[in-house]
């Protein structure tokens, strides 16, 4: 028996196959456990649990021949609720669990720890997808763009002047004369 694949994300399928050689085909019996179609395969098949599945296959002549398959069935992961960050802000890692496989998106610079760098991803909304045993799931990082407006000058004495054209809105202006 084959399955492809032999781990499932919970609430999805395989699809096993069997390769029965030898004698009358036409007079081939198949015993599935759990219960599949009584036939040849190949079968998707839907398990809610990890377990076997067994085949036995007789023609009513020879010694009927047995094999089976362990289909093992995974929690699908959990990431972090989705964020936004500025397009200014430090590279962070992404997290969910369990822990242990690898995330991809735009903005990812390291797979394995998920590591996002907004600079690197730009603004806009981006889908970071987190892998574990063919399972999966997205987490949305909103990068929100910053601009500092126009280049403005002074000398001191000079009158103070409102700074503008920045974006976005709000925030804290810092450093020497401000």
């Amino acid at each position: 028996l084959i399955a492809d694949p032999d781990t499932v994300c919970m609430g999805t399928c395989t699809e096993i196959t069997d390769e029965v050689t030898g004698c009358d085909s036409s007079r081939y019996v198949f015993n599935w456990s759990p219960g599949i179609n009584v036939s040849f395969g190949p079968h998707t098949y839907c398990p809610s649990t990890s377990g076997w599945v067994k085949l036995t296959v007789s023609d009513g002549i020879s010694i009927p021949g047995t094999d089976s398959i362990w289909i093992e069935v995974v929690s699908p992961p959990v990431a972090r609720t989705d964020t936004t960050v500025c397009e200014a802000a430090n590279a962070f890692n992404l997290t969910a669990t369990p822990i242990g496989d690898f995330w991809t998106g735009n903005g990812i610079t390291n797979a394995a720890t998920g590591l996002f760098d907004p600079p690197t991803a730009g603004a806009g909304q981006h889908e970071e997808i987190y892998h574990f045993a063919g399972c999966t799931d997205t987490v949305i990082v909103t990068v929100i763009a910053f601009d500092a407006g126009p280049t403005e000058a002074s000398c001191p004495g000079l009158s103070p002047f409102q700074m503008t054209g920045f974006n976005p809105v709000g925030g804290k202006w810092s450093g020497p004369n401000i």
